[in-house]
């Protein structure tokens, strides 16, 4: 798919062009199309953190256990 039809020496041509190592895969040395993937994972673990986030806030101000109290009561008119 990636390369060279004919034979050549990869660890020689890396040593020429002062690289570290040879790459395994050639397809990611090219090329890179799990830029997607990897967003929509890093995403995907930000709303997960946002709906737990929000879920102990929803159970914080439900008034029930009175962790959180962000209102201020509201006056009653008595006639």
């Amino acid at each position: 798919m990636a390369g060279v039809p004919y034979p050549t020496d990869r660890e020689f041509l890396a040593a020429e062009l002062g690289f570290a190592a040879v790459t395994n895969n050639s397809m990611d040395a090219v090329s890179d199309r799990d830029f997607l993937l990897e967003f929509q994972a890093a995403a995907s673990i930000c709303m997960m953190h946002f709906s737990r986030l929000s879920e102990e806030m929803v159970f914080g101000l439900a008034g029930n256990l009175g962790l959180l109290n962000w209102m201020r009561p509201i006056p009653q008119v008595v006639a």
